[in-house]
């Protein structure tokens, strides 16, 4: 058996088969194109996905007649009851999603990245519609959207209040292209990529004479290295945040006028604070943007040589 891993995402071609011992098989139809002498030739070909029944039962609730896979699994070489080879794959790991429309002639999403939860209604989301986001961003997002039919990253919500998180170019790109349904991830561990956590760590970067409090309903993401990235590392300690409540130590943040604020850094106690309901948090003003905040701080701190506190 290969150990190559290989991800099937789709629409099975007919209802999941109960195999004997109880374990499940979908059949899966794939297009491919072979070139041979200036002449392409599109052909179809078939793959069985096998998936054992602990496995199912994860999302066996879930199934309906338009649900989406995102599978990933072992490929291996196999043979019909006919002689004829086909692929079948040994599942490793299941998603689905539900609210895809089936008919891809009339879907607005051609498919979906991994960290899709759910298709929802733009409607069903709340949005603060004063948030700055880049133009950088939101043209990338539409260009993305054209060259593909769909967004590279699932935008965030806050599944409790439906609040959007992140992901406010492909909300925006939406409504520009009058779409009425966007792929969402519940998941507030996803998103920002902590590199400001890494490279102002441990470094000696405000006075407690700073420090005000801010109220995080007024804090919004509009940084490209907040918005545009799609992996979050998550180094912080819910357990204790969730036992006092409180964020102590600072994020650094950016007026945006009317009582609003950018993100400067500090995304990991931002999304902690998200997560356990915390409505005030500890901030520094800068009139700087989030790479240039991190650059001045990082040099003024290797430049002192000042004794570090954790940051």
């Amino acid at each position: 058996m290969s150990n190559v891993s290989i991800k099937i995402t789709g629409f099975s071609e007919r209802a999941p088969q109960i195999l004997p011992e109880g374990d499940i098989a979908i059949i899966f139809k794939a297009v491919q194109t072979k070139s041979a002498a200036n002449n392409q030739q599109t052909f179809e070909t078939f793959i069985k996905v096998l998936i054992k029944k602990n496995v199912w039962q994860t999302v066996a609730d879930e199934i309906g007649e338009t649900t989406y896979y995102i599978i990933e699994g072992i490929p291996k070489a196999s043979i019909s009851s006919k002689k004829t080879p086909f692929t079948s794959v040994i599942c490793s790991s299941i998603k689905v999603v539900n609210g895809v429309e089936k008919d891809n002639e009339e879907s607005q999403y051609n498919s979906l990245s991994e960290d899709t939860d759910e298709i929802i209604a733009i409607s069903a989301i709340t949005v603060d519609k004063k948030q700055i986001v880049s133009s950088k961003a939101k043209k990338d997002a539409l260009n993305f959207y054209k060259k593909y039919g769909t967004f590279k990253n699932a935008i965030v919500v806050d599944k409790e209040t439906m609040t959007l998180v992140s992901g406010y170019e492909n909300y925006l790109v939406c409504e520009d292209l009058g779409i009425d349904t966007i792929p969402v991830c519940y998941d507030l561990v996803v998103g920002p990529e902590a590199k400001d956590e890494e490279l102002i760590k441990n470094i000696v970067w405000y006075t407690p004479e700073e420090i005000i409090k801010v109220e995080l309903k007024d804090i919004i993401l509009t940084e490209d290295a907040h918005l545009n990235v799609q992996n979050f590392v998550f180094r912080i300690n819910l357990k204790q945040y969730s036992e006092t409540g409180k964020i102590t130590v600072p994020i650094a943040i950016r007026p945006l006028g009317e009582g609003k604020y950018s993100l400067v850094t500090g995304a990991a106690r931002y999304f902690a604070a998200k997560i356990l309901n915390i409505s005030r948090i500890p901030a520094v003003i800068t009139d700087m943007g989030h790479d240039e905040f991190v650059k001045n701080k990082f040099a003024q701190v290797n430049k002192a040589n000042k004794e570090s506190i954790k940051y």
